[in-house]
């Protein structure tokens, strides 16, 4: 479960090699109100922010959030550490790039 029904999650270890993207299960992907594949904010304690893509993984326990190295290294967090996540609906993708 959440710690709370404001979206704070506790940080796991990674399973993938993708920086780009926070595993969720089902259950937290749902009390979130997030779709796999939905751009999610997460911030972390030290008011760092990023954007990531939330996928659904049958592995990882509710309430938890995994990710890998980078991801953690770039929001300063460390495993167990807590993590606040919401629904980012104001980024569009790229459907071009022109130099």
């Amino acid at each position: 479960m959440l710690l709370d029904r404001t979206g704070k999650i506790r940080v796991t270890n990674g399973y993938s090699d993708d920086s780009s993207v926070v595993f969720l299960s089902q259950n937290t992907l749902r009390s979130l109100t997030l779709f796999p594949g939905d751009i999610a904010l997460v911030k972390s304690k030290s008011r760092r922010t990023t954007v990531l893509i939330a996928l659904a993984c049958g592995e990882v326990n509710d309430g938890n959030a995994s990710m890998n190295s980078v991801v953690r290294e770039n929001l300063d967090v460390k495993d167990g550490d807590v993590l606040h996540i919401q629904q980012c609906l104001d980024i569009t993708y790229v459907s071009t790039l022109t130099c």
